[in-house]
């Protein structure tokens, strides 16, 4: 998305990047799932403003990443996989999509289900670790035929979904 809005405001720099964005997201994931991604990109932005979001994060967690920042963008995501799930192609670009905030999930379970107690709220994803990771693992494999949806590497250093999911010994 970065990039193709870039793209488009190095053509004309008069153009509005916000309305740039909208159309990619609509574009690229839908009508119907657009909008809810775009509600996600702005409850992120909105979490995180002010906030110096570098190597090193001061707040732990960051106010993006806390429980109700989390249920909120779980629960946009699966909206926007509900509402594209009659069109193979843009469900795996949603799925893909997805996968961030699965991720924050996977990795900081314990201090989450923690928060969710203590908030009493309900728990956005499956009760089973074991279950959202076998999930996580079934989108990174990606579609058959498709090499487009694999998901190979998470971060700099190469970390992949099953050196990730590794991490957690198949526990809840």
């Amino acid at each position: 998305m970065r990039a193709w809005v870039l793209a488009q405001l190095l053509w004309n720099p008069q153009l509005d990047n916000r309305k740039l964005v909208h159309e990619f997201l609509n574009g690229y994931y839908g009508e119907k799932a657009g909008p809810l991604i775009e509600k996600y990109l702005k409850l992120i932005y909105k979490s995180s403003e002010g906030l110096f979001i570098g190597c090193n994060l001061k707040i732990n967690p960051p106010t993006h990443l806390r429980f109700a920042i989390l249920t909120q963008a779980e629960q946009l995501w699966q909206q926007a996989e509900n509402a594209v799930r009659n069109d193979p192609e843009k469900l795996e670009r949603v799925r893909i999509g997805h996968l961030p905030v699965r991720f924050v999930f996977l990795k900081n379970w314990k201090w989450l289900r923690d928060d969710c107690k203590s908030q009493n709220a309900k728990w956005p994803v499956a009760k089973s670790r074991k279950t959202v990771g076998d999930e996580f693992r079934e989108v990174c494999k990606g579609a058959p035929g498709k090499d487009w949806t694999r998901v190979n590497r998470f971060n700099e250093s190469g970390m992949d979904a099953e050196t990730f999911l590794g991490k957690f010994g198949g526990t809840d």
